[in-house]
């Protein structure tokens, strides 16, 4: 596992979970960290929901799910359940299950190259969504994959979510302190994101 900078260190300890807080995470909630990788989002998060809530941590790679639920333990944090899909398009939790999504660097053409796996994606996180339940999306690599940030949030709203918030933020890509644009969404009523 690769050491933490000192500038993202300094940043996960003293600003992430504000910066979750300014998402709108909040205690007592349970989020699911899609993509969770070494869990950098999913610790501060759990922090953020505190002991009522639940931060399920998933990833397609199991050596980051266990990694984060060992970090997660040594930090005495006990709201984090780890979760392997058996498929990449698949979301094992039950239907509306969870207050907020956190899809940070996963939804783009290099994980999911084709559009209809992304809408599976999609489809799979309207129904673990409660009501009005909350999509926060920061998009990366859009370019390199030939997708655009209006193609990306097309793609989302035509999948039963409307765009209700766009900030430009500092947070962490991977090891290094970016300035990206986070995209919350909120899940429609009318929707038409039931899976088929």
């Amino acid at each position: 596992m690769k050491k933490t900078s000192k500038i993202a260190r300094e940043w996960l300890d003293k600003k992430a979970e504000h910066f979750l807080q300014d998402l709108g995470l909040g205690k007592g909630q349970k989020v699911l960290d899609f993509g969770c990788g070494e869990g950098r989002y999913t610790i501060p998060a759990a922090y953020v929901v505190g002991d009522r809530g639940t931060i399920f941590a998933m990833d397609r790679e199991g050596d980051y799910v266990t990694k984060t639920i060992w970090k997660a333990r040594r930090l005495s944090l006990e709201n984090i359940v780890g979760i392997i899909p058996s498929g990449e398009r698949t979301v094992p939790l039950s239907s509306n299950n969870v207050n907020a999504v956190i899809l940070f660097d996963t939804f783009h053409g290099g994980y999911f190259p084709e559009r209809k796996d992304r809408e599976l994606i999609l489809k799979n996180l309207f129904r673990v969504l409660r009501k009005k339940g909350m999509l926060h999306v920061y998009p990366t690599h859009l370019k390199s994959h030939g997708m655009t940030f209006r193609g990306l949030v097309g793609e989302i709203e035509q999948n039963g979510f409307h765009l209700v918030k766009e900030r430009s933020r500092k947070l962490l890509h991977g090891d290094t302190l970016v300035r990206g644009r986070i995209f919350t969404f909120r899940k429609s009523l009318t929707g038409n994101g039931s899976l088929s």
